[in-house]
């Protein structure tokens, strides 16, 4: 039950308290006595670097609002069955032939006897 924003902020503030206490004991005068060159690498300034980027991130998240999705809401669905053309991916028009309508037609223009009028050509 704790939030994404106060989950990233402790734990790279719990990171950064490691991190302290690991150099201070690093560091210290009686820890690795025979080392001569005791100094911060690469590695370590990655970590501060990628743990402030954390706690940049949960510092900002916390600035947003959050979305409450428990509001009454009406869900439509996207394609009203009733409106389509089985077979088609279009909606009705009324004024417009479908492609079953023309199919349809030519058809029923292939069925129909020949005419013998030249005046229909």
């Amino acid at each position: 039950p704790m939030s994404e924003n106060h989950l990233y902020i402790f734990s790279s503030s719990f990171a950064f308290l490691m991190l302290v206490l690991a150099l201070s004991v690093y560091f210290h005068p009686k820890f690795g006595t025979n080392l001569t060159d005791k100094n911060i690498q690469i590695g370590m300034l990655l970590d501060f670097v990628g743990n402030g980027i954390v706690m940049l991130g949960g510092v900002l998240l916390l600035k947003y609002k959050e979305v409450d999705f428990g509001g009454d809401a009406v869900v439509k669905p996207l394609i009203d069955m009733e409106d389509r053309i089985p077979g088609d991916f279009r909606t009705k028009n009324p004024n417009e032939n479908t492609v079953r309508d023309v199919i349809q037609e030519s058809m029923d223009d292939l069925t129909k006897p020949p005419s013998n009028n030249i005046n229909n050509y």
